[in-house]
């Protein structure tokens, strides 16, 4: 069941910038009554929550700022599988893409171990943006800050 304006109050104690505070009432009325959908009230509070705390929440949020030289990881580094992963430098955080991420230039890009040269098919080069936090298959070390 969605919230309704007079369940905000519940969350006067947690939510408490202006900005989470009038878009859970925009969310929980506005949106509701004209789109007939119904919101589940832990969805509104966790967004609200992100809204609250904005990148703190996110796993490698703190890791490089801009100017360090990052590597990413495509897979989990494991013994028998060569690594594949991308490094270059921090050039914006951003979240263009609809996710929280280091958006790169990539300057080495290794693939089942060997690096690839600048080609067709190659990340060399090319703008790479690197997620803070995924949702599936993170694990501590995906993201490397190499400056440090």
């Amino acid at each position: 069941m969605g919230l309704s304006p007079k369940t905000i109050p519940t969350f006067s104690g947690v939510i408490s910038s202006p900005l989470s505070r009038a878009f859970l009432r925009y969310k929980s009325t506005t949106y509701n009554m004209q789109k007939g959908v119904v919101f589940n009230s832990v969805l509104l509070y966790n967004i609200c929550m992100m809204i609250e705390k904005g990148n703190e929440m996110l796993k490698n949020s703190t890791l490089a700022v801009v100017g360090n030289v990052i590597r990413g990881y495509d897979f989990k580094p494991m013994v028998g599988r060569e690594d594949c992963f991308v490094e270059g430098v921090v050039e914006q955080i951003t979240n263009e893409t609809g996710y929280m991420a280091y958006k790169i230039t990539c300057t080495k890009d290794v693939f089942d171990g060997e690096k690839q040269p600048k080609g067709k098919y190659s990340r060399v080069g090319k703008i790479v943006y690197i997620p803070m936090e995924v949702s599936f298959m993170e694990y501590d070390g995906r993201v490397m800050n190499l400056s440090k």
